[in-house]
């Protein structure tokens, strides 16, 4: 028997208004866990490896004209899967956590390309830097995993409505984007006399439609969030 839990809260946000300025705050917060066991008649049930996720990303926003925004975006990242294996000494089985803590921090600017009624049409880029640990092990065979460090640009078109003087609904479509990616991953291996190192380097580019949906996937390719204006 398997169980899996996933909570996704896709965005909130809020604005604030003082004279002429636009400030607005929000952001994406989004979270998972699978796991289970697995029940045979006669044995013991045998613990499934459990996983959990969990994703914050904030920003914040300054309107410049009626059409036209400035901001900034972090973000943080982490799995962490837990898993029982052997013992390296004695007998029974203990507990393996394989973890990633990833971060992220950009600029975004944010322009109205097409107004009607209630709704608009938008184009949103984001240049930014992250970094980060991932596969770092912890139990009877630790590892430090490896470090990143990656650079990104990307512009993705999007949807507005008004649905009220105060209130409007943003959709993202990160089916349809352009980006630049370039991530250096670097593994080091103290195990061995001397200690090694070693950096591999990835970039890519996608222009047009980035992967193939499906409604199984809307919270990946769909960002919908809120706004609130004071």
């Amino acid at each position: 028997m398997c169980k899996k839990v996933s909570i996704l809260f896709v965005a909130f946000a809020a604005t604030m208004l003082s004279g002429n300025a636009q400030v607005f705050v929000g952001g994406n917060l989004g979270g998972g866990y699978s796991g289970g066991k697995t029940e045979t008649t006669g044995s013991a049930a045998v613990d499934l490896p459990s996983t959990s996720t969990f994703r914050v990303n904030p920003f914040v926003g300054y309107q410049l004209t009626e059409a036209f925004s400035l901001g900034v975006k972090i973000g943080i990242d982490t799995e962490i899967q837990k898993r029982q294996v052997s013992a390296t000494t004695g007998t029974g089985n203990v507990e393996q956590t394989t973890s990633t803590l990833e971060w992220d921090f950009g600029f975004f600017g944010r322009y109205s390309v097409w107004r009607h009624n209630r709704f608009s049409a938008l184009l949103e880029a984001t240049s930014g830097v992250g970094g980060g640990t991932r596969g770092k092990v912890t139990g009877p065979t630790p590892s430090d995993g490896s470090s990143i460090l990656k650079f990104t640009f990307g512009v993705v078109p999007g949807l507005s409505y008004n649905l009220s003087d105060r209130w409007s609904v943003e959709t993202w479509l990160n089916l349809m984007k352009f980006s630049l990616n370039s991530t250096t991953t670097t593994t080091k291996n103290a195990n061995v006399d001397p200690p090694t190192e070693r950096k591999r380097t990835d970039n890519s580019f996608n222009l047009g439609v980035n992967d193939p949906w499906s409604p199984w996937n809307t919270f990946t390719t769909f960002r919908i969030g809120f706004v609130f204006k004071i």
